[in-house]
C-alpha cells in the first residue's frame, strides 16, 4: 500500500461523487490499497452530497492526507462540468503551462 506521495504525484486518479455514501469507501480504499512504485493522488469531486458522502471523504482525507485531495466546490456542477474541473486540478498539480492551451471538445465524436 502506498502510504504517502512525493510533492508531485506521477498519477492523478479522478473520482466524481454525489450521494454515493454506499460506494465511496470501497472505491477509495481499493485505489489507496494499490501497490505501486510511483506516487499518486486521488482527486475527489464531491458535489454537495446530502447522504453522508462528505463524511466518508473527510475520513479518508484524515487517514491519507498525502493522497486524498477533495474538491468540494462544485455545487450543482453535474458530471459534464465536474470532471473537467477535476482534470484542471490534476494538471494544476503537474504545472504544465501548455495545458492552458488544450481544448476539450464539448462532445466526443460519434
Amino acid at each position: 500500500m502506498t502510504e504517502s506521495i512525493s510533492t508531485t504525484p506521477k498519477v492523478s486518479v479522478c473520482v466524481i461523487t454525489y450521494n454515493h455514501v454506499r460506494y465511496l469507501r470501497t472505491c477509495l480504499q481499493s485505489i489507496v490499497d494499490q501497490e505501486t512504485d510511483f506516487s499518486f493522488e486521488i482527486i475527489v469531486g464531491e458535489d454537495c452530497s446530502t447522504d453522508g458522502t462528505q463524511g466518508v471523504l473527510q475520513e479518508f482525507e484524515e487517514r491519507y492526507p498525502n493522497i486524498i485531495r477533495p474538491k468540494n466546490q462544485f455545487v450543482g456542477a453535474r458530471g459534464e462540468r465536474n470532471f473537467p474541473q477535476l482534470l484542471d486540478a490534476a494538471f494544476e498539480t503537474l504545472d504544465l503551462p501548455q495545458y492552458s492551451q488544450l481544448k476539450f471538445p464539448s462532445r466526443m465524436p460519434t
